[in-house]
């Protein structure tokens, strides 16, 4: 019985150490750590040893025998032998466990659909992947565009083609916790990293793991925000690894480029198509035949957007009609943060794009495109004028230095995807999306007390409510101005500008008293007259109209930078002297496809002069006049920067860029030769002859052309051509 129950004694002993290394194991699985082979091997002897002791023991109690002593004690001392054996062995394990590389799990993202706009770029995505040369490529695009979805289809192919060995995604965000992201990423990989251990040890770490690994490994790095910061993790960025992929996705394509990508790939919103089906299938069977022309209006205010298609359809589903007409009340009205969900998904991604802009200059550009009408295709000179006259651009005295800026911030603001490419091809416009001109006029008005009303019943609450008394900048976008008030009181006000979808019969008599701090005027509708109260804006800088005829009172604006009249269908009248008088004017822009006659300085004057401008620091000239000799000295055209002048009653309709300089001569080259606008055939860009009679006049200008960049020599109807020279840039004439 001593035998039996000294097994007995070392028997509980190993099922104390079963039970101890059973409850390790099961805690390390459930923290998804790997079991070493050896404990596993382990527990199994154990098992068997306890089950083939604990059956001997039981039969030779039940066996009421004499036993056999000798064969008894032999088999009693190999039992006992290997329990003691495996209890050293389990004294001797150290870590049972270690840390083993976890499969990335990533839920499929709402509005994940495989639609024909988003297969083009993803397809050249996984070209771009399986391109050796690059090692770093960025998925660019505005908030809420799929950019995050992009990347988790990118994850899933990889681990379907088996293309890559390992993965690891990571978001970094804009408050980036370095931690956290190396955390994440070490996860992945089954990379420890210790608790205490500093950041920049847990860097190299990861580092030399992504660099020194002989495995193909995709590492995601989603929503980054800016250039610095991922050094500090470990990402292997200006190093050529192994096997090492990295794919960005952000907002701005600028961090990505900054980051080493070698190919950004751009987002565009979904198709008409597209955002309905996406709005239909997250909305489910809720979407009665009753609401299906409110369900296309909605969409359509969406402009393609996923985050606002997903989180409208989620709001709206399973309610009422009522609630469906308000919400697309809200949406017309640009009134997103009205809506439930919206401003939480939304709007506040958008603002923080918004917020996250470092240069003030680029802020307030973006709100000033709040000020135009929905879906308008935006003219950077329009940009230009408002700011200029604003004086938003510090350090920039004249007009033509703020035109480097403005295309400086519009880069800026493309490159977060705040603004979109304009319709122009030329790329001298912009265009905002729907939803982020919404919380820009929302940003506008609380940040800059800027204000974009786009309805009669919104200007009229605004009078009512006396809202204008502290508006700075005032865009009224309905099809009744008429119904202002004729004395408002806007002693703050800076900006005015007034759209209208036909012509005005005429604005209220004093509706310019209460504003004389303006310094913008922008009247974007036919006006037969200006009220007379016009000259009491004495700090007008910028001023654009579409008037038949200026008023004399123009000539008081004495601080007057830049007066736009281009867009004006038919100028039929300046009074004399009302240029000269505008002393600060520095660009001048009229109309090129009418020829107002223009008096020369010695005739009875009845109309404006040319030779008003003698005295002017001109930089930027747009005119058309009938006969070169009318044209005054060469020192009006000497300074300008940027000139569109047509000489000749032409009606030929040519499209160019405001950018170029553009000449179009028609007439007598004798004329042109004696006259100031000679002096341009040695800075012009564009230049087109039409019937130019003696054109040998003006042969050495014109091959004395140093520009260089000399776009295009063109003889409109072919009586006359100027071929590119075969021997230099410089043109040649051929006639």
């Amino acid at each position: 019985m001593e035998v039996l129950l000294a097994i007995g004694e070392e028997l509980q002993k190993l099922d104390d150490k079963r039970t101890e290394v059973g409850l390790r194991v099961n805690n390390d699985k459930n923290n998804l750590h790997g079991v070493h082979d050896s404990v596993i091997h382990w527990q199994k002897k154990a098992d068997d040893i306890d089950r083939s002791s604990k059956a001997f023991l039981q039969n030779e109690m039940n066996m009421n025998k004499c036993l056999n002593r000798y064969s008894l004690s032999r088999k009693a001392k190999k039992m006992t032998e290997n329990m003691l054996a495996l209890l050293e062995e389990a004294r001797n394990f150290g870590e049972i466990a270690y840390r083993q590389k976890i499969e990335l799990w990533i839920s499929d993202a709402e509005g994940i659909k495989n639609f024909k706009s988003r297969e083009s770029i993803l397809d050249d995505i996984l070209m771009a992947l399986k391109d050796d040369d690059l090692r770093v490529i960025g998925i660019c695009g505005m908030s809420g565009i799929g950019k995050t979805t992009m990347a988790i289809q990118l994850k899933k192919i990889m681990e379907t083609e088996k293309l890559f060995d390992e993965f690891a995604m990571a978001t970094v965000s804009d408050t980036p916790d370095i931690r956290k992201i190396q955390d994440e990423i070490a996860f992945c990989l089954g990379l420890e990293l210790k608790n205490g251990e500093s950041e920049v040890v847990s860097a190299s770490k990861l580092h030399q793991r992504l660099t020194n690994c002989d495995k193909r490994i995709l590492l995601i790095l989603d929503d980054v925000w800016k250039e610095d910061g991922l050094g500090k993790i470990g990402v292997p960025l200006g190093c050529r690894s192994n096997g090492c992929k990295i794919v960005l996705t952000s907002r701005n394509e600028f961090v990505c480029s900054s980051l080493g990508s070698q190919r950004n790939f751009l987002m565009k919103v979904l198709n008409d198509e597209e955002a309905l089906v996406l709005f239909k299938e997250t909305a489910g069977d809720s979407i009665g035949h009753d609401l299906l022309d409110t369900v296309k209006e909605i969409v359509n205010e969406c402009e393609g957007l996923p985050i606002a298609i997903v989180t409208l359809s989620k709001t709206l589903k399973n309610k009422n009609k009522h609630i469906w007409n308000d919400v697309l009340r809200h949406l017309k009205n640009s009134k997103l943060e009205d809506i439930s969900g919206m401003k939480a998904k939304v709007f506040s991604a958008i603002e923080l794009s918004y917020n996250y802009l470092e240069d003030e200059e680029a802020k307030s550009c973006f709100l000033l495109c709040s000020l135009f009408p929905e879906d308008f295709d935006i003219l950077v000179e329009d940009l230009l004028e408002f700011g200029m006259g604003l004086r938003l651009f510090k350090g920039v005295e004249y007009v033509h230095e703020g035109r480097d800026r403005i295309y400086k911030l519009i880069d800026m603001l493309k490159g977060s995807n705040l603004l979109l490419e304009g319709d122009d091809k030329r790329n001298e416009s912009v265009k905002m999306h729907d939803l982020v001109r919404d919380v820009a006029i929302s940003l506008a008005s609380i940040n800059k007390q800027w204000h974009a009303l786009q309805s009669q019943a919104r200007i009229k609450e605004w009078q009512d409510n006396d809202g204008y008394k502290n508006c700075t900048a005032i865009s009224l976008l309905c099809e009744d101005i008429k119904k202002l008030k004729d004395h408002l009181k806007c002693p703050k006000l800076e900006l005015l500008q007034l759209w209208h979808d036909s012509q005005l019969e005429s604005l209220p008599t004093n509706v310019l008293e209460g504003m004389k701090e303006l310094k913008v005027l922008y009247i974007a509708s036919c006006i037969p007259s200006l009220p007379q109260s016009i000259d009491v804006l004495k700090n007008l800088q910028t001023l654009r109209l579409l008037n038949e005829e200026l008023p004399a009172e123009i000539g008081s604006l004495k601080n007057l930078r830049l007066l736009n009249l281009r867009r004006v269908r038919i100028l039929r009248y300046i009074p004399p002297v009302v240029l000269l008088r505008l002393s600060k004017l520095e660009e001048l822009y009229l109309p090129l496809r009418y020829m107002m006659k223009w008096e020369w300085k010695e005739e009875k004057k009845t109309n404006a002069s040319l030779s008003e401008l003698e005295t002017h620091h001109i930089t930027a000239l747009h005119i058309t006049v009938v006969n070169a000799y009318i044209s005054p000295k060469a020192s009006v055209f000497r300074n300008l920067i940027r000139f569109h002048i047509f000489v000749g009653d032409s009606k030929v309709d040519i499209v160019h860029k405001d950018s170029e300089n553009v000449l179009h001569l028609k007439g007598d080259a004798s004329d042109i030769k004696g006259s100031g606008i000679c002096v341009l055939l040695r800075e012009v860009e564009v230049l087109y002859l039409e019937e130019v009679k003696n054109l040998k006049k003006i042969v050495n200008e014109i091959e004395d052309n140093s520009y260089a960049d000399l776009k295009r020599d063109e003889c409109v109807d072919a009586l006359v051509r100027i071929p590119e020279s075969p021997k230099s840039r410089l043109p040649y004439l051929a006639i």
